[in-house]
């Protein structure tokens, strides 16, 4: 084997190092915030259930409730059909593109918990997979990664925070 090869293939096993580093880190700098923020999110929901049990008269805020989600929602240019949720996470995974706000971490938490304790049935999954995939997309862009390495952060956010919901509803 001569010397060429020999260095190409050292550097090639210290690219696949440094990559494997790279996304040990990526995932711990992700996992610790989603584990936390979904983690509260999930205790505070269970907090203001209980609280609307105890308050049965809350039920008939849940219009107002309704309209400050819409107003909110309505601020910050988001549609529910096509920008928020679950569509804006899938277009995001396509076609990295870049438009997952950090702050919509804060408008999905705020309309679940409106929603919650207002008594209606919300689905604690979508919000904290919303959540998950806007985080993922705020490190990526933070560590400014490409096109595909965000993709793959937004994809690890999502799970993650499912994985956080999951675990908090089983035990």
């Amino acid at each position: 084997m001569s010397e060429q090869v020999y260095n190409e293939k050292n550097q090639d096993y210290y690219k696949l190092i440094r990559k494997i580093f790279k996304w040990i880190i990526l995932s711990i700098a992700m996992a610790i915030p989603i584990g936390i923020v979904v983690g509260l999110y999930n205790m505070i929901l269970k907090a203001a259930n209980s609280y609307r049990k105890e308050h049965e008269y809350l039920v008939y805020f849940l219009p107002i409730a309704g309209l400050i989600i819409t107003f909110m929602y309505l601020i910050t240019k988001r549609n529910a059909y096509s920008y928020s949720g679950e569509n804006l996470l899938k277009s995001e995974v396509q076609s990295a593109a870049k438009n997952i706000l950090f702050y919509m971490t804060f408008v999905v938490f705020i309309g679940s918990l409106l929603t919650t304790i207002c008594g209606e049935s919300a689905g604690k999954e979508g919000s904290a997979v919303a959540m998950g995939g806007a985080l993922g997309d705020f490190i990526a862009r933070k560590f400014k990664l490409s096109d595909d390495e965000q993709r793959t952060l937004v994809i690890c956010g999502v799970g993650s925070a499912f994985g956080v919901i999951q675990y908090h509803i089983l035990i």
